[in-house]
């Protein structure tokens, strides 16, 4: 989901924290900062009675790094000379 928009998380938590007792966010943000704050402010202003989890970002993880690379490398033509 997102933070803004007509898919927001807000719209969908409420539903889902109803059917589980413990919940686990995984932030798709390449840094903590100032959106996953935003985030979990707006879960914290929440009232919901389930536990839930926030995972670190991926902060850009290496992992990541290839990924992008390898993304980028399938995109290359072979030049023909």
């Amino acid at each position: 989901r997102t933070l803004y928009g007509e898919i927001s998380f807000i719209h969908d938590l409420e539903d889902i924290a109803r059917q589980y007792q413990k919940l686990i966010v995984v932030p798709l943000f390449l840094y903590d900062g100032r959106l996953v704050n935003k985030v979990k402010q707006q879960m914290n202003d929440m009232v919901i009675n389930t536990d839930i989890h926030i995972t670190p970002s991926i902060n850009f993880d290496p992992i990541l790094k290839q990924i992008i690379n390898d993304r980028l490398e399938s995109l290359m033509i072979p030049m023909k000379i």
